[in-house]
């Protein structure tokens, strides 16, 4: 390409960056924050270059931030002749990120990370992910994430060959008169896009996403992997609109929502050249489907923390304070505990469920009558 037909290229792109900023810069967006405005500009398909494309919110939120930095300057990408070329982030790797976005265009920049590090083109001791990150964002418009919708790379054959796991950014709620943050961790299968689980919380942890995959395995069995990723496997303009009073009324809506989308009709979806719906071409594959006991899962799921028991009895874990037998006075021992009710705990030997233990009651404790020490 002639450097005029470069320069040309990275000025559509810049001029197309500024055409999304540009009401958060003049301050004449219609939506009650910025973030909602940049979730709602991604939710729209532009064109750029003859290309239909998406543009997630966050990269949106990033070169708002680059031309408040740098001006108009901050949003003209680089080329390939003038990629990001920090001494730590040598030429292969840059080449190499680029070889798996065009290859996977979905693909995750924490999964590139990774990859990269497997594959030997950077050391996790001189490469931070945050480096790829940049990496990525600075020049995916350019490389060939085009942002459209493309499944085939990653749709599978049967229902729960895999399961596609995602958190969005939820509605916020008035509680106690000040704004909490919501966000929805949901799960979907690949295959017949039903949803698993979906549940609201507070907070987007990996505490969170193991009860929302639990309960999932627990209605329908186990995938034989999982896909984790930062795209948008699940949105709905919808759920951005909700408003609810509390976080159990908001799960209630998104409940009714959940089963209304898994039992309606999808056009991307036959059997016998008819149209099904998700939960119909889940139960298509049902001989196929491995599952084991809710229990099981529920002990497969514990967490497990190994204390040393001091002179009190008692085992510290998170902050919390388990009471157990005195004969464990002075031991390291196992204990798993359920994330989801910390009042379920048990002492493990060897593998084995030996005996239950309980959170500790000091008021109950202070009742109990002790020996007392003769001098």
């Amino acid at each position: 390409m002639e450097q005029s037909e470069r320069d040309k290229a990275k000025n559509a792109i810049a001029l197309f960056r500024y055409g999304l900023i540009s009401p958060v810069v003049n301050n004449t967006y219609e939506e009650k924050s910025k973030e909602e405005y940049y979730r709602k500009t991604a939710s729209k398909t532009y064109t750029l270059n003859d290309k239909d494309i998406k543009v997630r919110a966050t990269t949106i939120k990033a070169w708002y931030i680059d031309y408040q930095k740098y001006g108009y300057n901050g949003l003209i990408p680089k080329t390939r002749t003038d990629l990001n070329t920090s001494r730590r982030l040598t030429t292969d790797a840059q080449q190499k990120i680029i070889d798996y976005k065009e290859q996977f265009p979905h693909i995750s920049g924490t999964l590139i990370y990774q990859k990269l590090i497997e594959d030997g083109y950077i050391n996790q001791f001189n490469v931070s992910k945050s480096t790829v990150l940049k990496f990525i964002r600075d020049n995916y418009l350019l490389f060939g994430d085009d942002g459209k919708v493309d499944r085939r790379a990653f749709e599978m054959e049967f229902a729960n060959d895999m399961w596609d796991a995602d958190t969005s950014h939820g509605p916020y709620l008035t509680i106690n008169n000040k704004k909490v943050k919501t966000y929805l961790i949901a799960v979907i299968d690949d295959a017949s896009r039903l949803i698993t689980n979906a549940k609201f919380y507070y907070e987007d942890n990996a505490i969170n996403f193991q009860n929302t995959f639990k309960e999932g395995l627990k209605k329908y069995g186990i995938p034989k992997r999982i896909f984790l990723d930062n795209g948008k496997t699940y949105k709905n303009e919808q759920l951005a609109i909700i408003c609810a009073k509390n976080r159990g009324e908001l799960n209630e809506m998104l409940n009714f929502f959940v089963n209304e989308y898994n039992n309606k009709v999808h056009s991307s979806l036959y059997n016998d050249n008819n149209e099904i719906s998700p939960k119909q071409r889940w139960f298509k594959d049902q001989d196929r489907i491995k599952k084991i006991d809710n229990n099981q899962i529920d002990e497969y799921f514990l967490h497990t923390a190994y204390p040393t028991i001091r002179s009190d009895s008692v085992a510290h874990i998170n902050k919390l304070e388990y009471e157990v037998p005195t004969k464990y006075i002075g031991k390291k021992i196992t204990i798993k505990y359920d994330f989801s009710d910390k009042t379920k705990a048990w002492i493990y030997d060897d593998g084995k469920k030996i005996e239950s233990v309980h959170l500790v009651d000091k008021v109950a404790n202070s009742k109990i009558r002790r020996k007392e020490t003769m001098y």
